[in-house]
């Protein structure tokens, strides 16, 4: 009875054990604090080496949300930028890359300069914000005087003002025939009204 009972406890105790380690290296595993807690609540007479493992684990997990929390107040692309050099690997990953797309997106929007909205696009070829940005960059560059238009507005001016110089009527009425379709707000102006 003695034998049988020394060996019922022998396998009891090894089951145990098997569980505990199976527990532990799921803990470690994990990158939930909470689960390493847990671990820690139920094993309370588990090796010193496993408990100080975990404990140790839980002080890396939350450091690393700390270090997210500290760079997510501070509200800067470089805190974040920091933060993933020094975590590449970390949970909050995802949530970082949207916080600098997001940034980057406020920063274009505040600039609004067509040099800022092509930044954010090649920055951020999938953006949240790349169909706002398109449609503003789409606005300013339909805004923007290409070359040629300007030399065509140069030349525009400059023959004008040389037949307003030598009162040459027909010159005038010539220049300004094409490019106006209204004069002082009144359409189909007359060349009495250019006159």
């Amino acid at each position: 009875a003695l034998i049988v009972c020394g060996v019922a406890y022998y396998y009891y105790n090894d089951a145990i054990r098997q569980k505990e380690r199976d527990a532990y290296d799921f803990a470690m595993k994990s990158q939930d604090t909470m689960v390493l807690q847990q671990y820690l609540d139920q094993y309370k007479d588990a090796s010193p080496e496993h408990r100080d493992s975990i404990q140790a684990h839980i002080n890396r997990l939350m450091a690393v949300d700390n270090d997210w929390t500290n760079a997510v107040v501070s509200g800067t692309r470089e805190a974040i930028e920091q933060y993933m050099k020094k975590y590449p690997e970390s949970k909050h990953r995802r949530d970082a890359l949207n916080k600098i797309d997001s940034l980057d997106y406020i920063l274009a929007e505040k600039t609004k300069t067509i040099e800022a909205y092509k930044q954010y696009i090649a920055e951020h070829p999938e953006g949240k914000y790349l169909d706002l940005i398109s449609e503003c960059l789409k606005a300013l560059t339909d805004k923007e005087v290409t070359p040629e238009e300007l030399d065509m507005v140069k030349s525009l001016f400059r023959r004008f003002f040389q037949s307003v110089n030598s009162r040459n009527e027909d010159g005038l009425l010539a220049t300004v025939a094409q490019p106006m379709l209204s004069l002082l707000g009144k359409q189909g102006a007359l060349s009495s009204d250019v006159l």
